[in-house]
Order: C-alpha cells, then structure tokens, then sequence
C-alpha cells in the first residue's frame, strides 16, 4: 500500500508539472497529493507502532527466558552443592564428638 501510495504521489507530481506547464489549474491535483500523503503518512506510523509492540513482545520473551534461565542454573547449582557438602558432624547432648 506504501508502495502504490507513493507510486501515486510520483504520478501526481509529474501531473502537477503538465498542469504548470500548461497554465491548468491544479488544486485539485494538489489536494489528491495531500491526501495521498495523509494516507502514506497514517500507513507508515501503523507499521511503526506495530514493530514497535514486537519489539517489546521481544523484549520481554528475553527478559523472561533469562530470568528461566537463571534460576534454573542457580537451582541446579544449589542441588549440586547440596550433594558435595559433608553431612553434618554427629553431636552428643548439643556438644560435637
């Protein structure tokens, strides 16, 4: 549609420069290009914001596979020391042997 859009503004002008040219008039050529730009215009900031809410669906998937990631390391690393660590030293009455 952008393609078209401005396909249509580059036709519009050179209508424009026959009309000078001419001596036409061309008000209503330039209210066509006017139109044509609002419409451009519209389309492209749609598609801005639409990058614009990807990039933050993005962010925050990365932003939760890192904190996944995280705990899931740290998990395995406490599960890791949990099975390297000495058992605790008997004790007789609250006192160490």
């Amino acid at each position: 549609m952008i393609r078209q859009g401005k396909r249509n503004l580059a036709e519009l002008k050179a209508r424009v420069r026959e009309a000078l040219l001419s001596g036409n008039q061309t008000a209503g050529i330039r209210q066509e290009i006017a139109e044509i730009r609002g419409r451009v215009a519209g389309w492209e900031s749609a598609i801005k914001e639409i990058g614009a809410q990807d990039a933050r669906v993005i962010a925050d998937t990365i932003a939760a596979l890192r904190t996944r990631i995280a705990l899931d390391t740290v998990g395995a690393i406490s599960d890791r020391l949990a099975t390297l660590q000495s058992p605790p030293h008997p004790t007789v009455q609250g006192e160490q042997i």
